[in-house]
């Protein structure tokens, strides 16, 4: 899925969508960004005609009191 074939499924007149294994993109930012958007129409129309906009990352300098510059074994969840 991409906001262009989420645009293309709203001028055919779909009106949901379900989206599973949202394991598989949790590791892509990117994606995040307009997946969570999806059920805005005008938005996604407008990524799909002028692609997405650029990406603001701020690096974390602390998780959980853990300093991320010396690693980050300290903070990581495990979800499983």
């Amino acid at each position: 899925m991409s906001p262009n074939t989420i645009h293309a499924a709203y001028q055919e007149n779909v009106e949901a969508f379900a989206f599973w294994d949202i394991d598989a993109v949790q590791i892509y930012p990117p994606t995040w960004n307009w997946l969570r958007r999806i059920g805005h129409q005008q938005e996604i129309a407008n990524w799909a005609t002028e692609g997405l906009p650029e990406t603001k990352r701020i690096p974390l300098t602390r998780i959980n009191g853990a300093d991320a510059q010396l690693g980050l074994a300290d903070a990581v969840y495990s979800g499983g």
